[in-house]
This record gives structure tokens, sequence and C-alpha cells, in this order.
């Protein structure tokens, strides 16, 4: 982590290599991945992300390996501890997201409650 900040989520190598072979497919090479929490979802939040030129001053950064993750400074207490790993599975694979902050999550595991 970047700017002395406690480590707020961390990338397994497998993720890292899916998300950098996304950004190559999608020209995003040398981007950053931002990530947030924000309203929505059968929970009440759900992870956002989008590719974005370069972090904002204010994000947390985490490098996992060649891949920058930035989290804004709204979403890093409903993040703080998430593992973001990439599971294979019989057709194709996807990331998923392991959150200690999660009290709740909806069935499909795309969103989550803190309380």
């Amino acid at each position: 982590m970047e700017n002395g900040q406690q480590l707020v989520l961390s990338v397994t190598p497998k993720a890292a290599d899916h998300i950098l072979s996304i950004m190559k497919n999608e020209g995003a090479e040398g981007q950053a991945l931002r990530i947030r929490a924000v309203p929505g979802g059968c929970s009440g939040y759900e992870y956002a992300m989008e590719f974005v030129p370069a972090p904002q001053p204010e994000d947390a950064v985490v490098e996992a390996g060649s891949l920058r993750v930035c989290v804004d400074q709204g979403s890093i207490d409903r993040l703080a501890g998430t593992v973001i790993d990439y599971v294979s599975g019989q057709y194709g694979g996807s990331l998923q997201f392991t959150n200690p902050r999660a009290a709740h999550t909806c069935g499909c595991g795309t969103s989550f409650s803190n309380e």
C-alpha cells in the first residue's frame, strides 16, 4: 500500500493475470483498476470496477505484480481485508471477492452488506 496506509485489499496472482488480460483486450494496458463499493444490489452494496488512467491523490493503491488497484476513500472501510481471486468453473471463470467486512452477501455473490 502506498501513502503509508494499511492494506485495504489484496489480489491473488491468478486474479491479477486475469485482470491484466482484460486490460490488454480492451486497450487499457498501463491503466489502474478502480474498485469501489457502491449502493446497489440486493444486499445494499455492490462492487464497481473500471479502468482509469491513474489513481486519484486520495486513493489507497495496491500493487499486485504489474497491476495497480486503487480504492477511493469512501470505499476503504467497506473493503478492508478483501481478497480478490479468480476462480475457474465449468463454464469459464470469474473474479471472487472474499470480504471479511461483509456481514451478509446475496446468493449470486455480487452484493453485500456491512450490517
